[in-house]
């Protein structure tokens, strides 16, 4: 499954944080495809990889839009 967290902060910073870390890496270890869409912290500046997933998320709602929007994105609204 493709999964997209989302948090303010993508660091260990306070407890939503600590959670959703060890929620990304509990999901990885059982097969997901994880994404993490967060400010960026100085620690994190060169990992483009969590905006990868936004992009492919966008584009797809992008083609569903001009298709007609009939089916998961159609009450999206990015």
């Amino acid at each position: 499954m493709k999964i997209l967290l989302s948090n303010k902060f993508y660091y260990r910073r306070g407890g939503d944080c600590i959670y959703m870390l060890n929620l990304e890496q509990l999901l990885k270890a059982h097969g997901h495809e994880v994404a993490v869409f967060a400010m960026d912290s100085p620690e994190f500046a060169d990992d483009r990889r969590r905006l990868e997933f936004f992009d492919r998320l966008l584009e797809a709602w992008r083609r569903e839009n001009e298709q007609g929007g009939n089916g998961l994105f159609t009450k999206c609204t990015l």
